[in-house]
This record gives structure tokens, sequence and C-alpha cells, in this order.
């Protein structure tokens, strides 16, 4: 079976690209020439089955000649990325020891630096700029070459380090089997138009907007690889062009929803479907994009060594956004051998195991690499998935930590490989995160030796000269150490969670809860980023509120239900880490005691119980006054504002003017309710700033009702009922003044 048997009972009228950057447009009886040309160059080359043909590419129209005409040669064709590293590149090529690189003209500085090999540049806006290059015409006659003999027609690497980069090797039967497969499946048809706007030195390119598209006669439209200028021109092209069918990916699908959030402007009824690859699609994103754009979308499941989709999702009643759809001329069985455990994991599920005519023939040039994957026929995924009753396919994890990320497989071994050579590094794990735009975001935790600003510019410099560009982590970040689980390995799983915030999340889902909230904060990004950074730099999460006095001098049960209530919240906080993490301090408001009248012995009296039931919850507690000194505030001098024109004029400005004096009507009934209220708001509002400071970094817990955030700390807050829902008196007040009748709704009095 020989890939060039593709080209067999085509019509050569029918047009088979059109590049849409040069304006060209090329038949099937073109594509057949610009082959038969080619292979002849290639002869002339003394190029022999076996051999090696590298091309330096993005993505070019040449592509499809040339792997005809190699596949004619029973030679190989290499697309390699001209953006990975340097040192990658040499390697790879080294290894090879190709008969000929073509390269884009683009890349000729890059060509020139491989040495031992013939180098021809090559037009890319030109599919036909080689034909006829050795007598000044077209060859004509059939494409020369014997059956395929199992012989690798496609080679497509993965970008790894220098030592770790893996050449998959596909055959002509990989390639033809799949490429009717797939146009099958689908229902390819002559003439029918696709859009082509993913690089071509992965599989999905070549084989589902190229191989797979020959094989039907189908009209494939080139463009750039997809970025911002393809996303704003995209629909304009689908309009003018009557584009039918997408190939598209999950992140240039969140790009374009992101986009065009009212749809698309333009008339694309065109558009009969679109098959997305390279990466998993969330259901959500999924349902959102086939709302927005009417577009219906079908997924697939393969690797690059199953030649792209071994599993694809019907265009029929059987579709749905839980699994990966149905094998495809390949088997697929569930093994459970190399799993480490099945805890957590649906009924039935074990590692992907495929086997069939799209396997690979193995990884080039490295025999222990392919003797891992392939066991008896059977190709081991290292996906973690099951077959439900109707034999759809759904994935549910990975054994190994492995990152895909916009379609291109990325070994986080290899990163932290490149980062342990940097002296500073104490620690690094790599690992992926998911990402509606990439599929999955690359990061990188570190441990640094020592941390400061210059190490951490430096690492990003260290590692950037280290590894491709594709290869380069997304984000780094520092730990002060990484999480580890029993056995003292890198917890994974709790690291992903860390970064993805989905741990802040759940902590702030507790603090949210109604049996501690009173009032919803406005203030929920400041306080997910403190837990964030907490969870990172490995410290306590702080906790700060006051804590008031009234005219009791001791403990009660009020107080006690209060401080229980709290240390509830700290407990379900502390197990959704399964670690003490909260560090709750009670500011004890002696000045406000001040404020409001309080006999001093009766205050001191009442702190000092207080102080003991917190050494029993394990809480922290600082006195108002040392804040205050601290800050070098002095109480007789903040009351004399209080002739001030100027706070004068602020305190008829207040909002909460007349709650204050009502307030103050309850709390000291003996004296002028207005001066006391005014007092009160002299002291509160002159301390607001210096508690601020003194409690960087931690998130301000209140009783009180969310309009009164103006005279609170300017911290992030979180408002909590002080002993359960539905009592909002603060707890000292409680069985003093509240016992006498007095409304139990409470103010910012403390």
């Amino acid at each position: 079976m020989n890939l060039s048997s593709l080209l067999d009972h085509l019509d050569g009228r029918q047009m088979f690209l059109t590049d849409l950057r040069s304006h060209k447009s090329y038949s099937y009886e073109d594509l057949r020439k610009a082959s038969l040309s080619l292979a002849r160059l290639l002869e002339k080359r003394m190029i022999a089955p076996g051999d090696k043909i590298v091309y330096l590419t993005v993505n070019s129209a040449f592509f499809f000649p040339l792997i005809f005409a190699c596949a004619s040669r029973r030679a190989a064709l290499i697309p390699l990325n001209p953006k990975m590293h340097t040192d990658e590149l040499q390697h790879i090529v080294k290894q090879l020891s190709p008969g000929v690189i073509f390269f884009d003209e683009e890349w000729l500085p890059l060509a020139e630096s491989f040495e031992n090999s013939e180098k021809i540049q090559v037009n890319s806006q030109d599919m036909l700029c080689l034909a006829g290059a050795e007598d000044g015409s077209y060859d004509s006659g059939p494409l020369a070459g014997e059956e395929g003999d199992g012989k690798a027609v496609l080679i497509i690497y993965t970008s790894g380090t220098t030592a770790n980069s893996k050449g998959i090797a596909l055959s002509h039967k990989n390639l033809t089997v799949m490429a009717k497969a797939f146009s099958s499946f689908y229902g390819f048809q002559q003439g029918q138009k696709f859009l082509s706007m993913l690089p071509f030195y992965h599989i999905n390119a070549p084989m589902v907007t190229g191989l797979a598209c020959i094989s039907a006669g189908a009209h494939v439209f080139l463009t750039e690889v997809f970025g911002f200028s393809v996303a704003r021109s995209i629909w304009d092209i689908v309009e003018q062009h009557k584009i039918q069918v997408l190939s598209i990916t999950p992140s240039i699908m969140a790009s374009l929803s992101d986009m065009y959030p009212a749809g698309a402007s333009k008339d694309i009824s065109s558009i009969e479907y679109a098959l997305v690859g390279t990466a998993h699609l969330k259901e959500s994103l999924w349902k959102t994009f086939e709302a927005r754009f009417h577009i219906p979308c079908f997924q697939g499941y393969g690797l690059t060594e199953t030649t792209t989709w071994a599993v694809m999702t019907p265009r029929d009643e059987r579709k749905r956004y839980d699994s990966a759809g149905i094998p495809v001329d390949c088997e697929v069985r569930i093994g459970r051998s190399g799993l480490i455990s099945a805890e957590g994991l649906p009924e039935g599920s074990g590692e992907v195991l495929i086997r069939g005519d799209i396997i690979m023939k193995g990884y080039w040039g490295n025999p222990e690499a392919t003797k891992a994957v392939l066991v008896d026929g059977w190709l081991k995924t290292g996906d973690i998935g099951f077959l439900d009753r109707d034999g759809q396919l759904v994935i549910v994890g990975r054994i190994k930590n492995i990152i895909k990320r916009k379609g291109q497989l990325v070994i986080p071994e290899d990163i932290d490989i490149a980062v342990g050579r940097y002296g500073h590094i104490a620690e690094s794990c790599t690992f992926g995160i998911p990402d509606d735009m990439l599929g999955e975001r690359v990061v990188t935790a570190c441990v640094l030796k020592e941390r400061t600003p210059e190490i951490e510019a430096e690492l990003y410099d260290f590692v950037r000269g280290s590894v491709s560009a594709q290869n380069m982590p997304d984000q780094f970040v520092f730990f002060r150490c990484l999480p580890k689980n029993s056995l003292g390995k890198v917890d994974l799983k709790k690291l992903r969670e860390y970064i993805s915030g989905q741990t802040a999340r759940d902590l702030f889902a507790i603090f949210d809860k109604a049996r501690y909230r009173k009032a919803k904060t406005p203030d929920k990004e400041a306080i997910l980023k403190a837990i964030q950074d907490s969870l990172i730099d490995d410290t306590p999460f702080c906790l700060v509120g006051y804590w008031g006095v009234g005219q009791r001098d001791f403990a009660d049960e009020h107080d006690r239900a209060a401080l229980d209530h709290l240390r509830m919240l700290v407990d379900e906080a502390n197990r959704c880490v399964n670690k003490p993490w909260v560090r709750l301090t009670l500011i004890l408001a002696d000045i406000h005691g001040r404020c409001n009248l309080v006999p001093e012995a009766s205050a001191r009296s009442y702190f000092r119980a207080i102080t003991e039931e917190c050494r029993r919850r394990g809480f922290d507690n600082i006195y108002l006054s040392e804040i205050w000194a601290q800050a070098g505030l002095i109480f007789d001098d903040i009351l004399k504002q209080l002739e001030d024109p100027a706070f004068n004029r602020l305190w008829q400005e207040f909002s909460l003017k007349d709650q204050f004096i009502k307030q103050a009507e309850r709390r000291q009934p003996q004296e002028d309710s207005q001066r006391a209220a005014r007092r009160y708001y002299a002291i509160v509002m002159a301390e607001r700033e210096p508690i601020a400071r003194y409690c960087a970094g931690a998130v301000f817990f209140t009783h009180n009702d969310l309009e009164y955030a103006g005279v609170n700390p300017p911290l992030p807050t979180i408002y909590i009922h002080s002993i359960k829902s539905g009592i909002s008196e603060k707890p000292w007040f409680l069985g003093s003044a509240s016992e006498k009748g007095d409304d139990p709704k409470g103010g910012v009095q403390a």
C-alpha cells in the first residue's frame, strides 16, 4: 500500500488547494505534476529508499508534493519546526543525516548552520516553485515508486530537550489507512471546502486538512498558522470562500469565543461542521462555541503514534459531550497493568490500549522507547479511560505527567532537567494546568535556595536559553516548599489545585457558607489572592478582627459561643488543606472601651477572661492600645479633632451619622449621644490605616454589616455572624444591654 495511491482516480481538473496568502490556487493535476517533478529531483540527488528528507517549515503548500515525492522514492519526510531551540534542531538533523534539507526562504540563516547536507530553498508562497527545476518542464507519466514496504514515509518529532526528542515514524500504510478512514467516517466530498490553519510539523494538519482531504478530492484553503490576524479575518474568509469545514483546536475555539461574544458578524452559514483536535475539548467550551456560532463540532482522540485520531465523535445521534467517540479502523481495549491505584476512578477504568494499521512503526532510532509503548501490537497510550456500554471511549486522566499545550506534547521532566542546571534551584516540578486557550498551561513550581528578584529573572533567561520556545514554561511559581505526600514525593494533585486556584476557591467557599456569612463580601478577588499567596508561600493565612467590651467584666456563654463559632470556621478551613493553616488574631479593643466610657478595671477584667478563652482555642490576641502606641497615636490628641471645623464637616457628611448616634444612645445613655458618636467616629477613622499597616497581608473579619465597610480597616474583609445565623449583636454586648430589651441588631461600635 503506497501513499501515492491516494492520488489515483482523482479528477485533475478539481481544485486541490488555495493559498490565501499568495492568492494562488492549484488543481489536483498541479499536485500530481509537482510531485512527479520533485520525485525526479530527488532521484537525481540519489535519494534512495530509507533516506531522510528534512523540511524546515511552519506551513506551506509545498509540503504536499514533497511528501508524495518522498513516498515515490520510499524516503521519509521530516517536517521540523524551525522555531525549535537551535541545539535541539542541530541534534535531530545530525541524528538523521538527511540527504536534502528543504527550507522556506525565511529560514535561510538557520538552514546554512547545518553541515553535510544539501540545502534547497523553497518559495513558501508557491507550491510549484521547484516544478521543472531540473529541465524547465514538468515531468509526466505515473508517479514513480514501488509499493510501500513498511518503510517510514513521514517522521514527526516531538519536542523535548536535546537528548529526549523522539521521532514518530509513520508508514505508507499508516497514512493511507488513516486518510481513508477519516475521509470516510466524516463523509468528505469532492470539492468540499476545508480551512487549514494549523502547523504542518504536527500530524493534525498534514492529515485532517491534508491527506484525508486529498483522498476525497476536497478543496483546501490554507492560511498562515492561527493567530490574531487569522482570528480577526476568519469569518471574512468563511463568508468570501463559502468554507464548509473548519479544522480547529480547543484553544482556537476559546479565542474565537472571547473575540466574538455576540457570534460571527458575517454570513457563515456555509459551515457544515468543525473538527476539533490536538487536545481534550471541555464540555462547557464545546457547548458554548456551538451555541454562539451555530457550528456543530466533533472531537477525536488520538496521538501522533496513532497517525492522528483513533477515536472519533460520530456525526449522528451517537454524538455525546462526555466521550471522545468510537474507535475507527482500529481496536481499543482497556488495560489495568501499570496503574498505581484505581482509587477515585470510574469502574472499568484503565490504560487505553490501541491496535491496528494506524499504529506507528516506532520511534525512529530508539528501539528502547518503542519497546516500552508497543507490546504485542498494542500501543500503550498512557491515558486512562473506560469504554462504556455503547462502546464510546471516555478519557478520565493520564498515567504519566505529560502536558499537551496547543496540541504539542511537552515532557515536564525535560524542563525540570533544564531548570535543575541552574545552580540556585533546590527543587522543581513542572506540570500542566487546564487552560481554555492553550489546552494546558505549562507551570514550573520552584524552590529557590535563596530567593531574590534577580535570581527569578535570571532563571527565566537561563531556561529560555536551554529549551525550545514551544517547551518554555508559561509560568514560574516560587514556593517556599513543594507539597509532599505521605511517601515524601511531590503531591502533583495538590500542586495543580494550588496553582489553578481550585484550593483557594474551595477555601473561600468555606468563608462564604451561610452558617458563617452575614453579608456577601465585595473583596472576593483580594481574598482569593491572599489565600493563594499563603498557600504558595507556605505561611499562615491570617484572620484578624476586633473584639470589643461592654458592661460585663467576665466572659459568659455568649462570648464562648462566638469564639466557638470562629473556631469552627478555622477548623473547617484547616481540614480543607489538611494542616494548621489559619492564624486567627483578636484585636482587643480597649481603646474603644475607653471611648465608650467603660470603666478601666471592668474592661481589664473582661479582656483577661477573653485572653484565657483565646488561649484554650489556639487564638492569638493583641490589645488595640499596642497598635496605637506603635503608630504613635495619642487618644487625647485624636479627641481634639472634635473642635476642628474640618472634622465637623466630615461628620456632617458621614453616611452613618444617624446610626452612630442611635448606637451611642444605647451604649452611653448617661451622656450626650451626639458627642459620644462624634468621639467614636474620630477614634475609628484615626486607627483605620495604622491597623491596616500592622495587619498587612491579613483578611479582616467583622460582625458588622456591609454598610459599615468605610469605617473598618482598609483590608479585604469577610462579614460573619457573631454566634450563629440571625444573631447580629456583638457577643460582648449580649447579656448586658441587649438583655434589657434593646434591639439585638448590631452596629459598628466595638
